[in-house]
């Protein structure tokens, strides 16, 4: 149904209305601020999940984004996106789908949160010429997924990986979900340099 041209008030409820000169604007303000800072922005696609918000997330590269389900990153790469990384921590039931990803794709990437999930990786060949491409996921105070930052285990998981013949330690990646409740920018910012904090020790 064509919606183009009429009042808003045509409608049909619930519907979400998305500013698209807004937010191309806003993700080009994103990525300028992160070049000048020499940052590679990879941007989180879990609240819109099209590709038209993707497409303007990358400034139209389709390169670096995260997604937060196999399915989105199966869309994504029905639709001609690289560079994916999986926001989810890998479990064995996902083994099957994330070889045809890896097979597919030039670079994707998984998160570990345990040790387990890396031997299962090691135990399972990539595809030919590929490696396991993994970054750690690290639980800066939220609780909510990684391996807590004070854990040892953290320290034994990147151990494990230095000797790995299939997998590749791209780093460590947490989520300061914890911001959400900030009600300043200042707050925002405290959030930020604690989990900076916590992932440096």
């Amino acid at each position: 149904m064509n919606y183009i041209g009429k009042h808003i008030s045509a409608l049909a409820t619930p519907a979400f209305i998305v500013d698209k000169e807004k937010v191309e604007k806003n993700c080009k303000r994103m990525l300028d601020l992160a070049r000048c800072n020499g940052i590679h922005l990879r941007g989180q696609t879990k609240t819109h999940k099209t590709v038209e918000g993707g497409i303007a997330q990358t400034g139209g590269s389709k390169r670096k984004i995260v997604t937060s389900t196999l399915v989105e990153c199966e869309m994504y790469a029905d639709q001609g996106f690289d560079d994916i990384l999986y926001g989810f921590p890998f479990i064995q039931s996902h083994l099957e789908r994330v070889f045809t990803l890896t097979e597919r794709l030039e670079e994707f990437h998984l998160m570990v949160a345990n040790l387990e999930a890396c031997q299962i990786l090691e135990q399972n060949a990539p595809p030919p010429d590929k490696l396991w491409s993994v970054f750690l996921k690290v639980d800066c105070g939220n609780a909510r997924a990684g391996v807590w930052w004070e854990d040892q285990e953290a320290v034994e998981i990147v151990k494990f990986l230095q000797g790995c013949q299939h997998l590749k330690f791209e780093g460590i990646y947490a989520h300061c979900g914890n911001s959400y409740a900030a009600d300043s920018v200042g707050e925002v910012e405290r959030v930020r340099d604690n989990s900076v904090d916590m992932m440096v020790r």
